[in-house]
């Protein structure tokens, strides 16, 4: 017996982006790194900088030991990400991981005071 046909019409993605959407996620698969785009910000501890971040709902940090980081709502349409160094080191955060089209990435470097 034959699988039951979807309702909805099949989209053919071009070949092309099916290779765009699967390079990262093959390179990291294989260890290769993944060169990334996003904002560099650069902390000493107890430093606290505050960026728009747009529409952005939700927020990823790989390491929140390094730095502390929040959203707060500065209007119906814009949020800002407010970040604090913690302690040196390096971390990426995504805020707007509830939709991907409207996340921003930051590179995050915080060094010690001097």
């Amino acid at each position: 017996m034959a699988p039951p046909r979807s309702p909805l019409p099949s989209v053919r993605q071009p070949s092309w982006l099916r290779l765009v959407l699967l390079a990262p996620a093959l390179a990291w698969a294989q260890g290769t790194p993944v060169v990334a785009s996003g904002v560099k910000v650069h902390l000493t501890v107890g430093q606290q900088k505050v960026l728009n971040v747009g529409l952005a709902m939700g927020l990823l940090c790989d390491d929140g030991t390094v730095v502390q980081a929040e959203l707060r709502p500065v209007s119906d349409t814009e949020n800002d990400l407010v970040l604090i160094g913690l302690k040196p080191g390096k971390t990426d955060c995504r805020a707007g991981t509830a939709n991907v089209s409207r996340s921003k990435l930051i590179h995050i470097s915080v060094s010690a005071k001097p």
